[in-house]
């Protein structure tokens, strides 16, 4: 069974807005996972936090240091095998609304599943040097 992931149920826009505010001032970050809940909520930019979730830590990054943020091993071995065996890799919906790109599709080939593996490393790849900017 899949590992279940944060998801942004609400606006993605006010949820980035809500990240540029704590990234500029970090005395608004919230302290506490349910702080946390509750600014999202606040600008109805709810985020659906899975239950083994139980609390929150920032991480700022320095222009001056490469920073390479690692997703957790469990995490990824599951996403893997979910692709591996014709999973679905969803983006967020805004990449529809705003590039006109659909879901990935990919076909259960061996030439599909390289792609649909390809695309995944690319996607990890670049979310972890692009100092979410």
């Amino acid at each position: 069974m899949a590992i279940d992931r944060v998801k942004v149920t609400g606006s993605f826009v006010k949820f980035g807005e809500l990240v540029k505010k704590w990234a500029k001032d970090p005395s608004t970050r919230p302290v506490s996972l349910a702080a946390f809940r509750s600014q999202c909520a606040a600008v109805q930019a709810s985020v659906q936090i899975p239950s083994y979730v139980e609390g929150v830590v920032f991480v700022q990054h320095q222009k001056e240091v490469l920073t390479i943020h690692l997703p957790p091993a469990d995490m990824l071995k599951d996403a893997e095998d979910q692709l591996a065996h014709g999973g679905e890799y969803p983006l967020p919906p805004f990449y529809a609304a705003r590039l006109g790109a659909q879901q990935p599709q990919f076909p259960d080939t061996p030439a599909g599943q390289k792609a649909r593996k390809d695309f995944h490393s690319e996607r990890i790849g670049d979310y972890c040097i692009s100092l979410c900017v």
